[in-house]
């Protein structure tokens, strides 16, 4: 009921303001790929599609639809001032097994004078206890309320996530994501499944306000700031001694806050397009959260006939990162445990030591180089990946392990080639890279165990990668290698 009221409050007052909507669409405000326009001119659209799978890779063979990031959202332009879109998305982290496919994401948005509104909703069709669903999607960075304070200032509040992310080949995931666990047990065993009492490991990110300042031109010429502030609260043993990895039981709990803070800047130019962002966090050594900080500088440019893309992305691990199940409701997989907690609850070795990345900071850095033609874009590429380096990736130090869980890669070096293709709003990525670690991290396709730490690891492997993404307008700057 609650989510019709919204509906129809936004779609009748849709026709109370007749000025025309500010035009914002090429004016950055985020790295995040899926932002929606504040105005098309088109009452039907399809705002955007993208697809990204690994197609082939040395360590899995074929790979072609088993790590799909699909993200896709059909439009309609209600008036000049309101608009709805339809989406759908899927996340590698949750396919094949845990996720049926069946979510959809509705979104409705609105802007009266110096105000704009959105709402990301989330429309389930395969709800755990049946029937279907309809409700806030309570982690989405596209729900929020603007209000323009003047004209180079606006002032934004997230109600449930305030945009906890950096990076674009670094791409770090919603740092400001928390872990604790819900009702209070006196009792954790390490298989909370196990429990008499019902224990889940709830998560939240955080909701938190953000000041901008843009100053553009046009959208060839800007320059645009931001700082923000976000919060949230958890539950905690209120003995001060409390450890995850040594403890299983609790008598009284309590709700402890955590604070989440970030800066940044935009820097755009017919030639160069540049963003330079921090964000940080309290508390990570109770909340199990994977990274406590990050800092990111990412350069677009065009100089000389070429077109360069540069990123160098620093992360600090989370001082005890919880290792939690892909479907985010408990502890990670049983079979890295052993005899001791930490094995199964934190980032730890097989011995229950903490991993060597936790605590520390790591550093990522990348570059491409190719040519500037309006159709066809190849380029060479080389990153490298020190040993602590953590992100959201399959090849980040918290998941390219040896065998017993000890160390990771030492040092990556990945070197490749691809291409960027044009062809009216479409973009086509295909890309190969070839990867050479340290230490033997990487899967053998001709030894797969039952035992994870038995089977054969490598210290080399390769991939094929494709990415095709449609934008509604002729998109620029990160992930498209042009200005």
């Amino acid at each position: 009921m609650k989510f019709l009221l919204i509906l129809m409050l936004i779609f009748i007052g849709s026709n109370s303001y007749s000025e025309e909507a500010p035009n914002l669409t090429n004016v950055p405000v985020s790295n995040v790929l899926d932002q929606s326009l504040l105005k098309t001119d088109k009452k039907f659209s399809l705002e955007l599609f993208s697809f990204e799978d690994f197609i082939y890779s040395g360590s899995r063979k074929m790979e072609l639809g088993d790590q799909v990031r699909l993200t896709t959202r059909f439009r309609y332009q209600i008036t000049e001032n309101a608009w709805a879109s339809l989406g759908f998305r899927t996340d590698p982290n949750q396919d094949r097994f845990d996720n049926k496919t069946s979510d959809f994401e509705l979104r409705t948005g609105y802007i009266y004078e110096n105000f704009v509104a959105q709402a990301d909703f989330s429309f389930n069709t395969n709800d755990p206890d049946g029937g279907i669903s309809i409700g806030f999607d309570l982690d989405s960075e596209n729900t929020f309320l603007r209000y323009k304070i003047k004209d180079k200032f606006q002032l934004t509040f997230f109600p449930f996530n305030f945009d906890g992310e950096v990076g674009v080949d670094f791409d770090t995931g919603d740092i400001t994501r928390i872990y604790f666990i819900e009702g209070s047990p006196t009792n954790i065993p390490i298989d909370i499944a196990t429990a008499t009492v019902p224990i889940r490991v709830a998560q939240k990110t955080l909701p938190g306000l953000v000041l901008r300042y843009t100053n553009a031109e046009d959208s060839l010429n800007m320059e645009s700031f931001y700082v923000g502030i976000s919060g949230a609260s958890y539950e905690r043993p209120n003995d001060p001694n409390f450890n995850i990895i040594d403890d299983s039981t609790s008598v009284s709990w309590s709700r402890k806050t955590m604070l989440g803070y970030k800066a940044g800047l935009f820097f755009r130019r017919p030639k160069t397009f540049t963003s330079l962002q921090y964000i940080g966090q309290t508390k990570d050594d109770e909340t199990g959260a994977l990274i406590n900080s990050a800092l990111s500088l990412y350069s677009l440019s065009r100089v000389f006939g070429l077109m360069t893309e540069f990123e160098m992305t620093a992360t600090k691990g989370g001082e005890l990162p919880w290792r939690v199940s892909r479907d985010g409701g408990s502890f990670g997989s049983l079979d890295l445990a052993t005899t001791t907690l930490a094995s199964n609850r934190v980032y730890a070795d097989r011995t229950g030591e903490l991993q060597n990345w936790t605590g520390n900071w790591g550093v990522g850095t990348s570059l491409k180089v190719g040519t500037t033609s309006n159709s066809y874009r190849p380029y060479l590429s080389y990153r490298y990946l020190t040993d602590d380096f953590v992100y959201s990736s399959r090849i980040s130090a918290h998941n390219l392990r040896t065998n017993d869980l000890s160390n990771s890669h030492g040092g990556l070096h990945g070197l490749g080639g691809g291409a960027f293709v044009y062809k009216g709003n479409f973009i086509i990525n295909p890309r190969f890279e070839y990867l050479s670690a340290k230490n033997n991290v990487f899967g053998d396709s001709d030894d797969l165990r039952e035992t994870l730490q038995d089977r054969n690891l490598i210290d080399s492997d390769f991939s094929f990668y494709i990415n095709v993404s449609y934008f509604f307008n002729s998109r620029t700057g990160p992930r498209t290698f042009r200005l």
